[in-house]
C-alpha cells in the first residue's frame, strides 16, 4: 500500500479492518477527523511518537508495538487512536 494517498490508505485499511501504525502525526490525524466528520469510520491508528522513538530505531518500534498489542489486542480499534 506504499504510495497510496492518505485518504485512500485510510479507506482501504477501514475496508479490510486493519489498524494503521504510523509516524505521521501531521497529516493522518486531519484525514482521520475528516473521515469521522463525513460519517465514515477508520480501522484505527496507532501513532509512533518520534520524540520517544527515533526514525532509525526499528527494534524499539517493534518492541513497543509488541507490548502495545499484548495489552490491547482484544480491543476493537475501529475509530480509535493511540500512541506507542
Amino acid at each position: 500500500m506504499a504510495g497510496l494517498p492518505d485518504p485512500s490508505l485510510l479507506e482501504t485499511l477501514d475496508r479490510e479492518g486493519w489498524t494503521l501504525v504510523s509516524r505521521d502525526v501531521n497529516t493522518i490525524p486531519e484525514f482521520v477527523k475528516a473521515r469521522l466528520a463525513a460519517g465514515l469510520t477508520h480501522g484505527g491508528v496507532i501513532y509512533a511518537d518520534s520524540k520517544r522513538l527515533r526514525q532509525s530505531d526499528a527494534r524499539g518500534l517493534i518492541r513497543r508495538l509488541i507490548a502495545f498489542v499484548e495489552n490491547h489486542s482484544a480491543e476493537d480499534w475501529t475509530c480509535r487512536e493511540g500512541w506507542l
